[in-house]
This record gives structure tokens, C-alpha cells and sequence, in this order.
């Protein structure tokens, strides 16, 4: 059984942001006190009234200590993260991590955050201009690849497939220089496989493009994830002509896609595939819909699946 999401629906912004501050002030508090610790005792082994040796094993321990503090409280920090991932929510993100935005031009957690935030609010120019203006994290670094994850997106929505390929080769040299147990190694294989995907929608090899989505969809931990990947599936799919299985995938979109920029492009996708907008299920419920309409529709389906299975049979060959 998969174990479930933390969701903030229902917890307001400033809430989190408090909560937020708490958990981190606690950790960097914990952090804190066991340097404190260390530094007396090697005060205590200068003055001779602590041995060398336990001044020595105290200092790696409080070192050990110290590390697992911080991967800890980023644990604890990420949970937060569920406000997008989760609840598909980015407008309350940058509520939350606004009062938390102190150093703009440093790429740390929150301004990852933050630009998250822009990106999937369908601010695209906003976000690419924080991401360019903050200095780069350094390569051996989870923040590094997050700042190139975002970078791409950025430019994958542009459509600028030129800037796309540069990362793609400055991702795949870093990700040589990685042994495959590295502590980074995962995020540099999840960037890779992303940008594969991006670089084949924006070169039209939609069969390719199609079989990574689907198999990075079985994969996907998070709503966000599942609901990015279905609207490449969906534009594919309307591409190719199988309009049946875009709609399906478009009413998934606009149900669960919150207050992303995902929606209201699936809403236009629907149009453009039903050539009428979409009407939320309980409304649909209550539109009087006739046997004919029915016969009509499911003759239409058919159709795009057998056009789509032609498309991709002429591709394969």
C-alpha cells in the first residue's frame, strides 16, 4: 500500500509559513547547541581537563551529529513541499514562501520554492528571470540540479529546444562524472530522462516522446508529476488524432490540476478536441443528453482510435 501524501489543503498560508519557520529555527537551534558543545570540550582539552582522545572522538561525533541535523531538518522542511506537489497548488506556495524570500539572489531552497511557484502559475518569464539573475549552485549539489530542472521547464515552455539541448550535455557531463551509488546519481538520471522527454516533444518524435511519458507516468509519486506528464500524453495524443484519450486525460487535468497553469491549457486542448468547452461533471450530470448524441459520440471515439493506431504503426515503420 502506498504510503499517503501530506496535503495542506485545508491550512492556511501563513499557517504553513509559521509552521515552516518552527520546524527550521528548531533544527538550526539543535545544530546550534551541539557546536556549542563541541567547542567547550576542546576548550576543556586545551586547559587539560579533557583527554586528547575525547577531545578528538567528541569533535567527529558532534561533526556526525551536525550533518545529520541537516539532512533531518531538510526532511522535515521538505514536507511542505506537498503544497504543489500534492495539492497542486502553487499560488498558495509563493503565499507561504513570500515572507521567507530574504536573499533573492542566492539559489537555496526557498527561492527554488519561489520559482516553482512562478513556473506553475504560468508566469514563465518571471520565474526564467529569478533563475538568471541568482547565482548558480555549485555541481555536486541537489540544488543544482534542481536549479537546471527548472531552468529547463522554463525554456521547454518557451519552446526554445536550443537552450533545451545545452542542458541536456551540460546534465550529461556532470552525470559522468558521478559513480552510480553517488549520493546525487538518482537526481541527475530523473533530470536526464525528464529532458529526453522534453527534447523529443519539441522535436515531434512523438512515439518516443509518448513510451518515456508513460513509463515516467508508472513511476510518478506525485500528483504534480502525474498531471505534467498526462498533458504531454494529451497533446500527443491530440497530435496524432486519438482526440478520445486526450479528452479523457484533459478531464483528469482540469479536476485535479488546481491552480496550475495545466488547467486552463487542458481546457483549451478540450475545445480544441470537442470543438465545445468543458463542463464540470456535476453539471454534466444534469444536461439531458440524447440516445442519438450517444451513438454519434462513440462512432467518433472509434474512429480516433483507429486513426491513432494508424499514426503510430506509419511511425514505427
Amino acid at each position: 500500500m502506498s504510503k499517503q501524501k501530506a496535503s495542506f489543503r485545508s491550512v492556511p498560508a501563513a499557517e504553513i509559513t509559521k509552521r515552516y519557520r518552527s520546524v527550521r529555527a528548531l533544527f538550526w537551534a539543535l545544530r546550534l547547541t551541539v557546536l556549542i558543545a563541541a567547542i567547550v570540550v576542546v576548550i576543556f582539552a586545551i586547559l587539560g581537563k579533557v583527554s586528547p582522545f575525547n577531545a578528538f572522538f567528541s569533535a567527529v561525533t558532534a561533526t556526525a551529529l551536525n550533518w545529520l541535523l541537516s539532512v533531518i531538518g531538510k526532511i522535515k522542511c521538505s514536507v511542505f513541499d506537498s503544497v504543489l506537489t500534492t495539492d497542486c497548488d502553487p499560488v498558495k506556495l509563493e503565499q507561504v514562501f513570500t515572507p521567507l524570500d530574504t536573499q533573492p539572489d542566492t539559489f537555496n531552497g526557498v527561492t527554488f520554492n519561489m520559482v516553482r511557484a512562478l513556473f506553475y502559475q504560468g508566469r514563465n518569464d518571471e520565474a526564467l528571470e529569478r533563475l538568471t539573475k541568482a547565482k548558480k549552485p555549485k555541481e555536486n549539489s541537489l540544488l543544482y540540479f534542481q536549479y537546471y530542472n527548472m531552468l529547463a521547464h522554463c525554456y521547454d515552455r518557451a519552446g526554445d529546444l536550443e537552450k533545451l539541448l545545452a542542458i541536456q550535455q551540460k546534465i550529461q557531463n556532470s552525470a559522468a562524472k558521478l559513480k552510480p551509488n553517488a549520493r546525487y546519481a538518482p537526481s541527475a538520471r530523473q533530470l536526464l530522462a525528464i529532458l529526453n522527454v522534453m527534447v523529443a516533444q519539441q522535436q515531434h518524435e512523438f512515439t518516443r516522446c509518448r513510451d518515456a511519458c508513460r513509463e515516467m507516468y508508472g513511476e510518478a509519486s506525485y500528483a504534480l508529476s502525474r498531471i505534467n506528464i498526462s498533458l504531454r500524453l494529451a497533446k500527443i495524443e491530440q497530435q496524432t488524432g486519438a482526440n478520445h484519450s486526450a479528452v479523457t486525460r484533459c478531464e483528469y487535468i482540469i479536476d485535479d490540476g488546481g491552480t496550475t497553469f495545466y488547467v486552463n491549457e487542458a481546457k483549451a486542448l478540450y475545445t480544441l478536441c470537442c470543438g465545445k468547452e468543458y463542463v464540470p461533471e456535476d453539471e454534466r450530470r444534469s444536461l439531458p443528453v440524447s440516445l442519438e448524441e450517444l451513438e454519434d459520440l462513440e462512432d467518433e471515439w472509434d474512429e480516433d482510435e483507429d486513426e491513432y493506431e494508424d499514426d503510430i504503426q506509419d511511425e514505427e515503420e
